[in-house]
């Protein structure tokens, strides 16, 4: 039970981000996804197959 409340999100953080303006969410959204898209760009792209890798060779 103890680890069944660790994983799941507790109903009081639930409702605190309910209670957020919604341009703020999506700012954050957004950055995450930037901050993704950049890790994405500027990592070397780990081939997982030989065609990946022909593909993906500079």
């Amino acid at each position: 039970d103890k680890v069944d409340l660790r994983l799941q999100p507790k109903t009081k953080s639930g409702l605190r981000s309910h209670k957020l303006p919604k341009t703020k969410d999506r700012t954050i959204i957004s950055m995450e996804h930037y901050v993704g898209m950049k890790t994405k760009l500027y990592q070397p792209k780990v081939a997982k197959s030989h065609s990946d890798q022909r593909n993906y060779q500079t």
